[in-house]
């Protein structure tokens, strides 16, 4: 069974970035209040955020690794040997082709959704490499040998739908910021 400590409900805003696939302030605030400090932080489908030493998208300007991120995780490039502090993943969809292609859930990689052997990537290197997992998305993935710290259910307003953002940490770890 997983144990949720601890939700909460917000108004997350909409991104002023210009750019959809930019954090909503509220969800940033949250983000850079549990990183703290850390300079060990890899970064998922990083879109114009400048969150994380290490950050890998498709082809937005602000990535240091330019590149379908499980293409990143399967060429097992040295940079995934360090150990994480934190992974921030925003993975991207595309609604209009989720509808079109009559698809519930998943997200885009590219010109395609993963499938649960991309999601399994992901979590081979978090188990292997990182201590905490912030995830927004929308949808709650959890991650084998990581427990629940915190959620917080994000509303944009209007017709958007409702992102869930997830503090998850390596079972039995403490805070470590």
């Amino acid at each position: 069974m997983t144990i949720i400590p601890s939700a909460e409900v917000i108004f997350g805003g909409v991104s002023q970035a210009g750019y959809p696939g930019a954090f909503p302030p509220k969800v940033e605030e949250i983000i850079r209040s549990l990183i703290g400090n850390s300079h060990s932080i890899i970064h998922f489908f990083s879109g114009s955020s400048r969150i994380g030493d290490v950050r890998i998208d498709l082809g937005h300007q602000n990535a240091t690794h330019r590149g379908n991120v499980f293409d990143f995780l399967k060429q097992k490039d040295p940079i995934l040997r360090h150990q994480w502090e934190w992974l921030i993943a925003d993975p991207d969809y595309c609604e209009e082709q989720e509808r079109r292609l009559a698809r519930e859930k998943g997200f885009m990689v590219g010109d395609r959704f993963a499938d649960w052997r991309d999601e399994r990537l992901i979590e081979d290197f978090a188990k292997g490499h990182v201590q905490n997992i912030i995830w927004l998305d929308r949808r709650m993935p959890h991650f084998k040998g990581f427990e629940f710290k915190k959620i917080w259910l994000v509303w944009q307003g209007g017709w958007r739908n409702i992102r869930v953002l997830t503090w998850q940490s390596r079972a039995g770890q403490t805070r470590l910021v």
